[in-house]
């Protein structure tokens, strides 16, 4: 119960899945596992001092807030705004996408971020080579790693579920009992396994080394001369507030200009974001007025036509592939 009641103080979507195992414990073993639930409740809240009330808070509004947006999930805020976007238009990288695009979406993330756990999965039900007589450790470490898999793949495919957060990032949790049972598994059959082991780890060598060349030649995953220019030009201004387009630059642009930004999404209040994450609902000049939005940043790509022509009286500073617009908050030019 104490080690639970830590687990709640450490990450949200790990004290999901942990809240999900005691649901399935206490159908599936014993009905006592369900107290683990409110008990480890009680025993963050004394070791927090009462704090682990406002991360209680917290976790219910982000959750009732991703209830209500979960298919926009990294859309694209301008091209899927009911105000500015395009009927047809769906952000190639959203996180659930329509159809079957989507379903393979998912299945090849699950594989993807984790492939040891479900090979695991396939290997001892398929052809079982380690003994599972009820009650042994071996039984419930396949048990709690079976349950995780299965959470994963319904938070992914379940639209129901889909609000308690992407599915293939359960996986991190799946590492630890998968990695006990193929210890188990090279301790008998030493010489298949461990072939096996050895061909994974070079894969997954190959695939890390792949993504890092992929970050060092990809221009949305690090700072440009281009973008160091647009800080640097925003470093100069006094006031205003900073709206992106696209959204992954606003902590980048708050941190290194000092300039406040249109999002804010990193604790409490999620539903004051909703007027502009994850889709612009407002208008421009309304932002303008509501917020003192006084410069967008942009990629021409990032935004619609019809956006554009709704921004407020403003000047263009071009940066390369980047623009900067600025705009006085009565929509004078500046």
């Amino acid at each position: 119960v104490p080690s639970c009641g830590v687990l709640l103080l450490t990450h949200k979507m790990t004290t999901q899945l942990f809240w999900f195992l005691c649901l399935a414990g206490g159908v599936l073993l014993d009905w006592r596992v369900l107290l683990l639930i409110p008990m480890s409740v009680m025993v963050a809240l004394l070791i927090s001092g009462g704090f682990y009330w406002k991360v209680l808070r917290h976790h219910w509004d982000i959750l009732t807030f991703w209830y209500r947006n979960w298919p926009w999930l990294g859309a694209n805020p301008i091209k899927e705004s009911p105000i500015y976007g395009e009927v047809s238009y769906e952000t190639p990288r959203k996180a659930h996408r329509k159809g079957l695009r989507g379903i393979v979406k998912h299945v090849y993330s699950q594989a993807a971020y984790n492939p040891f756990a479900w090979l695991l999965i396939f290997v001892l039900f398929i052809t079982p080579v380690i003994p599972l007589p009820p009650d042994s450790f071996p039984t419930y470490v396949l048990g709690g790693l079976a349950a995780t898999l299965v959470f994963s793949l319904a938070t992914a495919l379940v639209p129901q579920l889909r609000f308690l957060g992407a599915g293939h990032f359960y996986l991190y949790n799946a590492a630890f009992p998968s990695a006990l049972l193929w210890g188990l598994l090279v301790g008998r059959e030493s010489e298949g396994v461990a072939a096996l082991l050895l061909v994974g780890g070079i894969a997954s060598i190959v695939a890390i080394a792949r993504f890092y060349l992929h970050v060092g030649q990809s221009p949305t995953l690090k700072i440009d001369p281009e973008f160091e220019a647009v800080i640097g030009f925003l470093s100069s201004k006094a006031d205003g507030a900073v709206m992106c387009c696209p959204p992954q630059w606003y902590d980048l642009i708050a941190y290194k200009t000092h300039l406040p930004v249109l999002y804010g999404g990193h604790g409490y209040g999620f539903k004051m974001l909703e007027a502009t994450y994850p889709r612009l609902l407002v208008s421009v000049s309304e932002l303008v007025r509501r917020y003192n939005v006084r410069f967008i940043v942009l990629q021409p790509d990032a935004v619609t036509e019809k956006f554009l022509k709704d921004i407020p009286a403003h000047e263009t500073v071009e940066f390369g592939q980047y623009r900067v617009l600025s705009i006085k908050g009565d929509g004078t030019s500046v």
